[in-house]
């Protein structure tokens, strides 16, 4: 049932109920659907840390391979012998800005406008405090379970 990207058919969905009814104890038993789940989802984020380890080691591979090129090649290039090595590689020359990380010290014109985004977190806490912050705005109660 979980090879479809999380979501169940209504046919699995039925089969469930069945199964559920049938159990005796329909608690018990989507408890324990429950606690199956959590466990599947716990071994497979568990195989995606390795796997983000893994990668990110090949990835650090991949920039120190990178540099020791730039640096060879570099040396050739003082050296006045050539920067490209057919079927190898070739030194590659860009250009890029290097600018002030202080905002006062760019011209004003070339400073990008934001657009202003929501702060749930400070709304939330001005309802909590019983603040008025407008129309449409409340905290609304919520209900779920809590397997044990």
């Amino acid at each position: 049932m979980m090879d479809n990207e999380g979501a169940l058919t209504d046919e699995e969905e039925s089969e469930l109920e069945t199964w559920a009814e049938g159990t005796g104890d329909k608690l018990e038993a989507w408890r324990a659907v429950y606690r199956r789940a959590e466990a599947e989802a716990a071994l497979w984020k568990a195989e995606k840390a390795r796997i983000t380890k893994v990668q990110k080691r090949a990835e650090s591979l991949m920039v120190r391979a990178k540099l020791a090129g730039v640096e060879i090649l570099s040396a050739r290039d003082q050296l006045g012998e050539p920067t490209s090595i057919r079927g190898v590689c070739h030194l590659h020359r860009t250009r890029s800005l290097v600018a002030p990380e202080r905002l006062d010290l760019w011209p004003p014109e070339m400073l990008i406008a934001q657009d202003p985004k929501p702060d749930r977190k400070a709304a939330a806490e001005a309802v909590k405090a019983g603040r008025d912050v407008g129309e449409g705005f409340y905290l609304e109660d919520r209900q779920t379970v809590v397997w044990k």
